[in-house]
């Protein structure tokens, strides 16, 4: 299963016209560890925002009244 995994992971990686990629599956499954595995092996810097820690965090990606562009 993880060779699978990283190997979808590779081809969305090469393809550049990718979008952003959504992991959903079961709690404690290996979604963080296969992300962490794949950003190490490639050598890319992975930023994480956890909302079960952190829920703070969740308001960055909430629906603001203020567009950033504008103000």
């Amino acid at each position: 299963m993880l060779r699978f995994a990283a190997k979808e992971f590779e081809n969305w990686l090469k393809n550049n016209n990718r979008k952003p990629m959504v992991l959903r599956g079961a709690r404690q499954v290996g979604k963080t560890c296969l992300v962490r595995d794949f950003a190490n092996r490639q050598k890319l810097q992975l930023v994480e925002l956890n909302f079960e820690r952190f829920p703070g965090l969740a308001g960055l990606f909430s629906e603001n009244e203020k567009d950033p562009l504008i103000s």
